[in-house]
C-alpha cells in the first residue's frame, strides 16, 4: 500500500508528466541545435 501511494518519491512511472518532461527536452536540445544555425 505505500510503495502505491508514494510510487513518486520511489520508481518514477510512465505518466504525463515524464512523456511532457521528455518532450520538453527534445525541443530544448533541437532549440539549441538551431539556435546557432538561424
Amino acid at each position: 500500500m505505500a510503495s502505491t501511494s508514494r510510487k513518486s518519491d520511489t520508481i518514477p512511472v510512465p505518466s504525463d508528466d515524464t512523456l511532457l518532461t521528455s518532450a520538453l527536452a527534445e525541443l530544448n536540445l533541437i532549440d539549441s541545435l538551431t539556435c546557432p544555425l538561424s
